[in-house]
């Protein structure tokens, strides 16, 4: 999928991590790496979305651009002050290049939940997004199983690349396995939020169950 002056966005997690861990240079010149969400400033800074970045610049041989906000804030007023920052209008201006995004598919699964353990969100927060048919994210995003991704009760306190320009981007692998990532696979499918998949067997015969 790689070519020279390939744009890649990348957004955080074990499984993009594995990913960016596995790969290797193959030449390529002028690889650019966009960090897709602001950072969630986890206790492991390795699976972290500016460290991700690095690491595959460093890779490829390539540049990067970092996105220095949080993740989540407290409010959407936050959110809105920040994302007229100059600085940051910069960053988020790069999203319309991205070629192929590596992003990982999250669950609201409160055992599993990432951004409730980084403490982003609370368990009342996951409480109200299943209660409205939430069954995970990618790059923040939440959506139902139909693929509808309405759901402000979050994403509206959410810095990072938006819906549709996610969806614009030609190629968004996505890499998740479990059988707990099952609903959230077929989600963000139906979604548009990933069309290349990398997954395992548990995770891809559960999702062919769902989708039929």
């Amino acid at each position: 999928l790689l070519h020279d002056h390939t744009v890649i966005g990348v957004s955080w997690g074990t499984a993009v991590w594995e990913v960016v861990n596995a790969a290797r240079g193959g030449g390529w010149t002028d690889v650019k790496i966009v960090q897709m969400i602001g950072s969630l400033g986890t206790t492991n800074p390795d699976i972290d979305g500016p460290e991700l970045a690095r690491r595959l610049a460093r890779i490829f041989g390539g540049r990067y651009s970092m996105l220095p906000t949080p993740f989540f804030v407290d409010a959407r007023q936050t959110r809105d002050a920040l994302l007229g920052d100059p600085r940051i209008k910069r960053i988020l201006a790069q999203y319309a290049r991205i070629e192929l995004a590596l992003v990982g598919v999250g669950t609201i699964d409160p055992e599993r939940s990432s951004i409730l353990r980084a403490g982003y969100v609370t368990e009342q927060d996951l409480d109200e997004l299943r209660a409205l048919g939430a069954v995970g994210d990618v790059c923040g995003i939440h959506f139902d199983l139909g693929g509808a991704c309405d759901f402000p009760v979050v994403d509206e306190r959410r810095l990072g690349i938006s819906v549709d320009e996610l969806r614009a981007i030609p190629v968004k692998l996505g890499v998740a396995g479990g059988q707990y990532k099952a609903k959230a696979i077929v989600g963000a499918a139906r979604a548009g939020l990933i069309n290349w998949l990398v997954t395992d067997e548990v995770a891809a015969l559960g999702a062919l169950q769902l989708a039929a």
